[in-house]
């Protein structure tokens, strides 16, 4: 395809140069948003350690109120990290259209 450049998180079509993100997540949909209609706010991040916590190692998909296994920092001499990105955002405009074609 003509004007087609590769980029590490996306590919840019055409000589326009909008981006295109690629993403198992979102499966048969297609999602364009105007991203200058989108107001963003960050924070500085948090990151704060403990050894009185208790973790839930579920690897899997956890049931709603069996937290099973866990695992108790201070038991086995462990520090658990936990990180916060406080992230918000607003729409100025209407600026977000999907389509949920039959490929």
């Amino acid at each position: 395809m003509k004007g087609k450049k590769e980029k590490k998180d996306r590919i840019v079509l055409g000589e326009t140069g909008y981006p295109v993100f690629v993403t198992n997540a979102v499966t048969n949909t297609l999602i364009a948003v105007a991203t200058r209609a989108l107001a963003v706010s960050v924070d500085p991040p948090s990151i704060e350690a403990s050894d009185a916590g208790v973790f839930h190692m579920e690897d899997t998909t956890p049931l709603p109120i069996v937290a099973n296994p866990t695992r108790s920092a201070w038991q086995t001499d462990s520090v658990g990290l936990r990180f916060r990105l406080p992230v918000s955002w607003a729409l100025l405009a209407p600026a977000v259209a999907w389509l949920e074609p039959n490929w």
